[in-house]
């Protein structure tokens, strides 16, 4: 298995001559859409977010 992708947004290409670049003829999974999104794992997210929500609840139940 390779590293993991960055965030961002790619395509599918199938290097069918393997030559290393995309040739006109070769498939690829859409020219005008984005094949898929890489997106952050869950923990990244979800961590801070857990965080900033506890400090929002710590610093509202301080001001009662």
């Amino acid at each position: 298995m390779g590293a993991p992708l960055t965030q961002g947004s790619y395509d599918i290409v199938v290097d069918v001559n393997r030559n290393g670049k995309w040739d006109i003829d070769e498939p690829i999974d859409s020219k005008v859409d984005v094949g898929f999104e890489a997106i952050p794992e869950f923990p990244t997210v979800a961590i801070p977010l857990f965080i900033l929500l506890l400090l929002i609840f710590f610093f509202h139940r301080k001001r009662f």
